[in-house]
């Protein structure tokens, strides 16, 4: 059973504020990871809609979703009229491939003064671009009698940064 006690209220809605609150959205993008170990950075847009702010700040919170479990809180400042930009974040590369491993970071976003967050959530995925390693499976003994241990030998031609999981049939 729901009771309303409507007799505070007004009888129409208030009218709409003339000035909007300009509403921040984060972008979402892939890049490949590359090589070189030094980190770079990689510019993830956003944009300023419903309005142009006078200034205003949001913080977004950048963690990566891979074994490096990095977490870093990085606060954008809006200048006066600002309708985009770009969220700074560092990317380092390997030559090692990831066998399937998802690399990449999620980017999370509130207002701190001057704006609100619509799509609050962003995606930075970091392709692996190296090619995976040549599998050699070969049979450890020829012959093996009935109820005896069959073994196998595998080898990689590049070592591996991730678990490699092999099935024998």
């Amino acid at each position: 059973v729901w009771i309303l006690d409507a007799a505070a209220a007004p009888p129409t809605l208030p009218a709409l504020q003339a000035k909007r609150v300009p509403l921040v959205s984060l972008g979402s993008m892939k890049v490949a990871e590359g090589d070189d170990p030094n980190p770079r950075t990689v510019r993830v847009p956003f944009t300023v809609s419903g309005g142009t702010p006078t200034r205003g700040a949001f913080v977004v919170n950048v963690s990566s979703f891979n074994s490096d479990q990095r977490s870093d809180l990085v606060t954008i400042n809006l200048a006066s009229g600002q309708t985009k930009g770009f969220i700074p974040v560092d990317v380092t590369g390997n030559t090692e491939p990831a066998m399937g491993d998802v690399a990449g970071f999620g980017l999370n976003a509130w207002a701190l003064r001057g704006v609100m967050t619509d799509s609050w959530v962003g995606v930075l995925e970091v392709g692996d671009d190296d090619p995976p390693p040549t599998i050699n499976v070969r049979v450890k003994k020829g012959t093996v009698k009935e109820g005896g241990r069959a073994s196998w030998v595998i080898t990689l031609d590049k070592p591996l940064i991730s678990d490699l999981w092999v099935d024998v049939q």
